[in-house]
């Protein structure tokens, strides 16, 4: 058996413990973190959060922000086939595999508070921006990172301003922009632009679903985190 073959096999046996780690772990830190994370600051919690923090407060250990049963197997299949995928077919080793992994364990933490709670926690973009760093051994140009993140956040904060003066009203929310600022210090400049686009087709052919099926109509606000998080973890993930 050759040294190539060694490592790939070593690195697919340490994808087992990796991803119910990664499953596991998402669910206990989402359904653990601090209420104020997952509200706006000074804001007390509304809605399903406070509700589930009201049982909570009332002894019901069973209250859970996003129940364990099915995410946890679906989570932990998701992080063993991205792994398999990037060690096999994307012929990445797993020390490159680790990082990204954990860029998108951060990611799947983001889109979630944002598509249950429409909130980004900023605690989880500072994050993910430090995990940037652990890409560079990898080939990633420091001047295309950086370009990325202004690219990132400077488009997604004059698609805000373009918004709110022609609706009169707040379309996206400065989450959204430091979202965008931390996946364009991860992708570079091109891949960024390149996430925005597709997130924002994506996120608009819902928005029209929802409007024709009478699920929400023209003055709903629709999170963008999960489109915008889910198409830089297709991107990290397959790039």
């Amino acid at each position: 058996m050759n040294n190539i073959n060694l490592t790939l096999i070593l690195s697919l046996m340490a994808l087992v413990p990796l991803s119910i780690l990664g499953g596991s772990g998402l669910l206990y830190v989402f359904n653990h973190m601090p209420v104020s994370w997952l509200c706006e600051y000074d804001a007390e919690p509304e809605g399903k959060l406070a509700d589930v923090e009201f049982r909570r407060a009332d002894g019901d250990k069973g209250a859970q922000r996003l129940s364990s049963h099915p995410w946890k197997m679906i989570i932990t299949a998701f992080f063993m086939v991205a792994g398999l995928y990037m060690c096999t077919l994307g012929h990445r080793g797993i020390m490159y595999v680790i990082p990204v992994l954990l860029i998108t364990w951060l990611l799947l933490i983001i889109a979630i508070s944002d598509g249950m709670y429409m909130i980004i926690p900023d605690q989880f973009v500072v994050f993910l921006m430090l995990m940037a760093v652990a890409l560079l051994p990898f080939g990633r140009s420091i001047k295309d990172m950086a370009f990325g993140a202004l690219a990132g956040a400077g488009l997604m904060f004059l698609v805000a301003l373009t918004g709110f003066f022609l609706s009169g009203r707040r379309s996206l929310g400065f989450g959204d922009i430091k979202l965008m600022g931390a996946v364009g210090l991860i992708t570079g400049f091109y891949q960024c632009v390149g996430i925005m686009v597709v997130a924002s087709l994506i996120s608009s052919l819902y928005f029209l679903f929802c409007l024709a099926t009478k699920r929400c109509d023209v003055k709903s606000m629709k999170p963008l985190g999960p489109f915008l998080a889910g198409v830089a973890i297709i991107c990290v993930i397959a790039l």
